[in-house]
């Protein structure tokens, strides 16, 4: 059985914000994926001290009942776009991260 999400916390070691807290079977347990560090909820003390810094993770499903938003009326002072102007163009994306080396770098 796969383990399942119970939220996400900051990571002692590392200070990342969004580690993963799971529960399998046997414990409740948190998982770094940006250090890899693994900390095990062996007893009820622990589980309490793991979940009172837990957050909820946010459900991904959105509810049917909320309408999309309505269309807003365009302003009739406003010309409509010719084709000499370009339209939709997105902004260009920022420059990657410099890649992490070694444990410590």
């Amino acid at each position: 059985m796969a383990s399942r999400m119970i939220g996400r916390c900051t990571c002692p070691w590392c200070g990342f914000g969004s580690a993963h807290v799971k529960e399998s079977e046997k414990c409740a347990y948190m998982f770094c994926p940006d250090c890899g560090s693994q900390h095990y909820a062996k007893s009820e003390r622990q589980r309490a001290d793991l979940m009172a810094k837990t957050r909820p993770e946010p459900s991904r499903a959105v509810p049917a009942t909320e309408a999309p938003p309505a269309p807003t009326p365009a302003d009739p002072a406003t010309p409509p776009p010719t084709d000499a102007t370009p339209t939709g163009s997105e902004p260009p994306a920022p420059p990657a991260a410099p890649k992490r080396r070694g444990l410590f770098g």
